[in-house]
């Protein structure tokens, strides 16, 4: 489909990573199928100067004169954040690096024709920089996802996640133990690290950095991790490529996803991704009844041991075919690029904000 007054577009972001796939790359691929012209920051020489550019989160390089440039020129300019980069928790690995450019972001945020972000709650903390802030949820590519047919076998219950979630996971592990005794689970970390373990990542961590890691609050919620789950027993798949994570979920088979979240004001400006990456999979989705996930996601469980144990245990002997069903439904509804890409192009051409989604 082709649409009127096509834009020539400029994400400053490189490629293959989880953040630039969601914010950038599969609103590149869609907008191009729309008749817009989409480049990345690697193939900014011999470019046509653009009429949007995209300057997203923060950067390692100083890329100031290039805003400046933009600005100077009357280009649109446009911030996208997905995350509260001023709110990050101290055990979070990019707490230090958020802290360092945090003037920049705020900087570009409030300089910026137009800000675009995840959700609403997260738009109305932007806003203090910048009124003009669009909600463009997060938007999942239905050519990514496949569900691999579920046979007969123990329930599988798995979570995924990156780096910065090692006290989440820990919310539900006591439940998951328990359960293990009762009903017949195997359970799946997907994930949080490139080792083969999550032990042998903080061996590695702590040879490299000594005492003053054990100490620090991301070596103290590892450490959190690895009580909890001591007693879990667990099969355990390390990160992949970016290109290759979708595929791999799916292969993996959750039946239930889970999402537990620490209630923290970073958390809550967060966004629903798993929700949207366990239903494409086929998988239904329990998370913390904590925002975000209070406001998308149908069962929720409050941030106590019992409450994660009966919510399991509630879930695993119901239709879970018919949840999966529902919750595919509504993601497809409400959460598919297919749709949404037109709000990238309201943000971008400055157009007259009219409701495309359930937010």
């Amino acid at each position: 489909m082709q649409t009127a007054n096509a834009m020539n577009i400029f994400f400053v972001s490189a490629k293959n990573t989880g953040c630039s796939k969601w914010r950038a790359e599969i609103p590149a691929k869609y907008l191009k199928r729309r008749g817009h012209t989409v480049k990345f920051f690697d193939e900014w020489p011999g470019a046509e100067a653009p009429d949007v550019i995209v300057f997203s989160r923060q950067y390692h390089h100083d890329l100031f004169p290039l805003y400046n440039w933009a600005k100077s020129r009357n280009i649109r300019v446009v911030y996208d954040t997905d995350d509260a980069l001023d709110l990050v928790d101290p055990w979070n690995p990019a707490y230090d690096f958020s802290r360092k450019h945090q003037r920049d972001s705020e900087f570009m945020a409030t300089h910026a024709d137009v800000v675009t972000t995840t959700t609403p709650e997260l738009a109305g903390h932007l806003s203090k920089l910048n009124p003009n802030v669009m909600v463009v949820p997060n938007s999942v590519d239905p050519e990514d996802w496949f569900v691999v047919p579920r046979t007969p076998g123990p329930l599988r219950i798995g979570w995924q996640g990156g780096s910065t979630h090692f006290l989440d996971l820990a919310v539900a592990a006591d439940a998951l133990s328990d359960l293990q005794r009762k009903l017949n689970l195997e359970v799946v970390i997907y994930g949080i690290t490139g080792f083969s373990s999550v032990k042998d990542m903080y061996r590695r961590r702590l040879k490299a950095q000594g005492e003053s890691f054990r100490t620090s609050p991301l070596g103290r919620s590892i450490n959190t991790f690895l009580r909890k789950t001591e007693r879990l027993r667990y099969v355990f798949q390390p990160f992949v490529p970016s290109r290759d994570y979708a595929h791999t979920l799916c292969n993996l088979r959750f039946d239930i996803g889970i999402a537990p979240l620490v209630d923290t004001a970073f958390n809550r400006n967060k966004s629903c991704i798993k929700y949207y990456e366990y239903g494409m999979s086929g998988a239904v989705t329990l998370a913390s009844n904590v925002l975000p996930y209070s406001a998308e996601v149908p069962f929720v469980a409050d941030n106590a041991r019992n409450a994660w144990k009966e919510k399991i245990t509630e879930l695993a002997g119901s239709d879970l075919a018919g949840l999966r069903r529902d919750q595919y439904e509504w993601i497809m509804t409400c959460r598919n690029i297919e749709k949404n890409v037109e709000l990238w192009e309201q943000a971008m051409q400055g157009a007259a904000v009219r409701e495309l989604t359930a937010v």
